[in-house]
């Protein structure tokens, strides 16, 4: 995935890796702002319970693939969830406010993943503390709203193959 030339952030969770912020059509509100500047100083320690998440989407895309890849592409053989964060690198950060039924704001963090090299990783928390979605790139910040279907409120990550679906920590 290649990004346009944007402002730039840094995110403390990876390591402080340089991520680019995505622009937003109309100024931040104060709000906002605030948000995306805490979530952006979370400490590494935060991805652990995601790691689930992002895994699950790994191995069900590994499981459709057969696990093989592409001769000019071969896949990591990652073998447990807490092994995966030196797979993902982030690209692009941004800040959603939620419907006129949901007042949350949503912070959506894109990645490169070498298993999913088209479609990519994305990685949404709620108010910047629960992760709500995980999975490739589709630009919605919650599976409930991908689908139209209010069943998947709790579902993080919406897997191709059921095993591999998981839910939201209540």
């Amino acid at each position: 995935m290649n990004l346009p030339d944007v402002e730039t952030d840094h995110i403390a969770m990876f390591d402080g890796a340089e991520i680019k912020r995505w622009p937003d059509p109309e100024p931040l509100p104060a709000t906002g702002q605030a948000l995306l500047s805490r979530f952006l100083v979370l400490p590494p320690e935060t991805l652990a319970p995601v790691a689930r998440h992002v895994y699950a989407y790994y191995r069900d895309t590994m499981e459709l693939l057969d696990g093989d890849g592409w001769p000019d592409h071969p896949l990591p053989q990652i073998e447990k969830a807490e092994a995966i964060w030196p797979h993902v690198t982030p690209l692009a950060i941004s800040l959603q406010e939620g419907s006129h039924t949901d007042e949350a704001w949503y912070v959506s963090v894109e990645a490169n993943v070498p298993w999913e090299a088209e479609h990519g990783l994305q990685m949404v928390w709620r108010d910047g503390t629960e992760i709500v979605k995980v999975g490739r790139v589709d630009g919605h910040v919650t599976n409930a709203d991908a689908y139209d279907d209010d069943n998947l409120a709790n579902v993080v990550h919406k897997a191709m193959i059921e095993k591999w679906t998981t839910l939201r920590d209540v």
